[in-house]
């Protein structure tokens, strides 16, 4: 994960856009799936991945 910083705290509910890149094993791009909390995240052909998820009020993890 590149995006946002490990324990970043925000302090207002809304959108985070989550960004981060995978390596694989041998199997292709075109058959991986990657989640964020439970969203699937829009994979590109060379790892790198975004999602956005949406912070609701009081969350704290």
């Amino acid at each position: 994960m590149t995006s946002p910083k490990r324990s970043t705290i925000q302090n207002h509910a809304g959108q985070v856009v989550v960004t981060g890149t995978v390596t694989a094993n041998r199997s292709p791009v075109s058959r991986w799936k990657v989640l964020v909390n439970g969203v699937q995240a829009t994979l590109n052909a060379d790892g790198t991945f975004n999602a956005s998820i949406v912070v609701k009020p009081g969350a704290t993890r």
